[in-house]
């Protein structure tokens, strides 16, 4: 198995050709593709503003078929996605997945498939605020948001023939 040499493509502020063409020419093989680019923070995290993931699915999965059609014309490989982030919304201590953050996911790991990718990796829902190590409650919670999210997207990763990573998240223990 030959091993590729591989970047993300998140910050770019480039056009994707350019962008693609820009990274083959520093000699990576493959990139790891940031859907996030294509629903900020904000449209993720407050459900504000618009993303290319609200268009109608044909449109979006076409859209992001195109932009694998450029990353392979510039002789890259997409070895991976990173779908958008967060993938919550917090309401005070509650975790919410909307059906927004449901439905960006799960066209995200289809067009992780029509780019040629077997990987997507899927951050898991968060609430930056809650004490989980403190709070049984809270873990419960954010356990079981986790689970009906990662498990409402197994149809369309196995429609894709995509694997879906697990992010891993940042969280400390209050040091006494």
């Amino acid at each position: 198995m030959k091993r590729l040499i591989s970047t993300q493509t998140a910050g770019s502020k480039f056009p994707e050709e350019e962008k693609f063409r820009i990274i083959a020419d520093a000699g990576f093989d493959a990139v790891d593709f940031g859907f996030f680019e294509y629903a900020d923070y904000d449209c993720c995290s407050h459900g504000t503003g618009q993303s290319v993931f609200d268009g109608p699915d044909g449109e979006v999965l076409d859209f992001f078929r195109e932009v694998g059609e450029k990353a392979r014309a510039a002789g890259l490989t997409v070895g991976q996605t990173h779908a958008p982030f967060p993938s919550n919304t917090e309401d005070g201590l509650k975790t919410v997945v909307t059906d927004r953050h449901l439905r960006m996911l799960r066209l995200s790991v289809l067009a992780t498939g029509m780019m040629g990718s077997r990987y997507i990796v899927i951050h898991p829902a968060f609430n930056g605020r809650a004490d989980y190590y403190g709070d049984p409650d809270a873990l419960n919670e954010v356990w079981e948001v986790n689970k009906g999210m990662y498990l409402s997207l197994v149809p369309a990763a196995r429609e894709a023939g995509v694997m879906i990573c697990l992010e891993n998240m940042w969280q400390w223990v209050p040091w006494p």
